[in-house]
């Protein structure tokens, strides 16, 4: 008898914590779709700002080089699903606070009015 209130606890937990599991990697999936989602408005709002080559080289390669951390985070086994999370906001909160030093005075003025207007 104690056997089976144990197995049908076990089996209890075990699903419950499979299922936070899987409600963890739904809000990662969703908050990189919400990223995607931003990015694109961010890339259509820098299409409009006139920037120079030097600084579309800037951007281009800054970019570049946050996809590769991003994909490093994706891909590091030791972190929680939150953690990846929490990493991947604070690289997206670098990754706008290096597009905006690019950028001109009013370029980064025509951009916040742009972002507020979406």
């Amino acid at each position: 008898m104690k056997k089976w209130i144990f197995v049908c606890a076990f089996i209890s937990l075990t699903g419950a914590a499979y299922s936070q599991r899987n409600e963890n990697r739904r809000a990662l999936r969703d908050s990189s779709s919400i990223s995607a989602e931003r990015n694109g408005n961010m890339k259509d709002a820098l299409k409009n700002l006139n920037l120079s080559m030097e600084q579309k080289k800037k951007i281009r390669d800054m970019r570049k080089e946050n996809e590769k951390q991003k994909a490093e985070i994706n891909q590091d086994s030791n972190l929680t699903d939150e953690q990846k999370k929490q990493k991947l906001r604070e690289l997206n909160k670098k990754r706008q606070d290096r597009i905006r030093e690019i950028l001109t005075p009013e370029q980064r003025k025509q951009l916040q009015e742009s972002l507020s207007a979406d």
